[in-house]
């Protein structure tokens, strides 16, 4: 009993952050996919889906930019601390992007 109480305090948790997400500017890619994947212990895989199709919606000038900007820092020779630090950035932010894409699918 005591698990199912926690699933479900779990399952309004994520539900709520998913609206407040929804609700702001910018959508951070990594958060937006840690609640998929959250979703997908609750919501039906339509509902999952639905909700990855709106979010790829949300950064696909971002995700233009960043492919560009990690194109020009991969051209570099040597990368120094900040550099590296914003092209393991970008990285992430690229393959979440990608990963919520294919979760749409």
């Amino acid at each position: 009993m005591r698990f199912a109480h926690s699933s479900l305090v779990s399952k309004k948790a994520i539900e709520f952050y998913v609206k407040e997400i929804s609700n702001l500017k910018v959508k951070q890619s990594l958060l937006v996919l840690h609640f998929l994947k959250e979703l997908n212990k609750f919501w039906t895989p339509t509902d999952v889906k639905s909700y990855a199709q709106e979010a790829t919606n949300w950064n696909k000038a971002n995700y233009t930019l960043w492919i560009e900007d990690r194109s020009t820092l991969k051209k570099l020779t040597k990368l120094n601390q900040q550099q590296q630090a914003v092209l393991e950035t970008l990285d992430s932010f690229i393959s979440a992007i990608e990963q919520i894409e294919t979760m749409a699918n």
